[in-house]
């Protein structure tokens, strides 16, 4: 099997890469190696005969490869430190004299010598001819004042003078004792009336008058609007016989009241109106026609009203249940000024037609 010939610079190769360098053949011991097609592993053979042919590319590489070129030259190192300073050499020869140099320039003017002593005075010269006046010099500062001289003869009493302007007032004076009083003078006109002064106190409240006469009757007013409906009286015979019909309640389990007297809708709420209400005690006797398809829980209401309130107080509750489409009777004790109503617990699910009632209290 033919195999290609590599230089390398020693012995160890660079496993797994694809590709070697070709080189010149060198008179040096080789080495032979398989090197795969695939993904360029190497292994080292005694032969390039131990190469699968087809797979493997045998290569033979030289112990030593040629000369490299020479590498690039290094960066230059750092400065040394400096060195010691040498012995002081001898003297040298003294040099010829130097051409004579050019004029400096010339230097800053000197400061001002100090002034001279003053001469002797000269003579006198002629008097010079008057010159202008010079112009009138201010005036001085007034002198201090002199001595005053004595008081001159007192002259004429010259023509008054214009009256001066008013002084401001000066202080109040100390009010003096008062002077005796001096005698009434007349009477002067009346002052303007002064600012009214704030309202005294309310004095206590005086005795009531007598009442007045009867003022003529006023209009009558408008009729109010009608206040709800009282119980139901009757006459003193206690409670005559009375019957009415009623519709079921609408809703189960809840507390339907009625009137025994009246064919007026069951409320859920009990009230004066409700109620037949007698002036003498007598025994109260209801009568039930239930027309109901089941079973339903009846009250035989006492009340007893409150004054000012329109909801009375259940005083006695009598209760029985009627089985459906069945009539029954509850009796109860009604004393004087009470009154007699019915109460309705609906605990089923059908509809409740409706009953009737009679009631007699005697």
């Amino acid at each position: 099997m033919p195999f290609k010939r590599l230089l390398v610079p020693s012995l160890c190769l660079a496993v797994g890469v694809p590709m070697l360098m070709a080189a010149p053949r060198a008179q040096a011991a080789t080495i032979t190696a398989c090197v795969s097609n695939q993904n360029g592993a190497v292994r080292f053979v005694a032969s390039s005969a131990n190469c699968t042919p087809g797979l493997e590319t045998a290569v033979a590489i030289n112990t030593s490869g040629a000369t490299g070129s020479t590498g690039a030259t290094g960066a230059m190192g750092a400065t040394g430190a400096p060195g010691a300073t040498g012995p002081q050499g001898p003297a040298g020869a003294t040099g010829a004299t130097g051409a004579a140099g050019l004029n400096g320039a010339t230097g800053a003017a000197g400061a001002t010598g100090a002034a001279g002593a003053t001469g002797p005075a000269g003579a006198t010269g002629a008097a010079g001819a008057t010159g202008a006046a010079g112009a009138t010099g201010a005036a001085g500062a007034t002198g201090a004042a002199g001595a005053t001289g004595p008081a001159g003869a007192t002259g004429v009493t010259g023509d008054r003078g214009a009256t001066g302007v008013t002084g401001a007032t000066g202080a109040a004076g100390a009010t003096g004792a008062a002077g005796s009083t001096g005698a009434t003078g007349v009477t002067g006109d009346r002052g303007a009336t002064g600012v009214t002064g704030a309202t005294g106190a309310v004095g206590s409240t005086g005795a009531t008058g007598a009442a007045g006469l009867d003022g003529a009757t006023g209009a009558t007013g408008a009729t109010g609007a009608t206040g709800p409906a009282g119980v139901q009286s009757v006459n003193n015979a206690g409670i005559p016989f009375v019957t009415a019909g009623h519709a079921g309640p609408s809703a189960a389990g809840t507390t339907f009241y009625y009137s025994p007297g009246s064919d007026l809708a069951g409320t859920t709420t009990l009230t004066d109106s409700l109620g037949i209400i007698t002036d003498t005690a007598c025994t109260a006797n209801l009568k039930i026609y239930n027309e109901s398809g089941e079973s339903v829980t009846f009250n035989l209401l006492v009340l007893t009203p409150v004054p000012g309130n329109q909801t009375p107080t259940i005083s006695n509750e009598t209760t029985f249940t009627l089985a459906g489409n069945a009539q029954g009777t509850a009796t109860s004790n009604v004393g004087a000024g009470q009154a007699v109503a019915i109460s309705v617990v609906y605990n089923g699910a059908q509809t409740f037609a409706g009953f009737f009632d009679k009631l007699v209290c005697q």
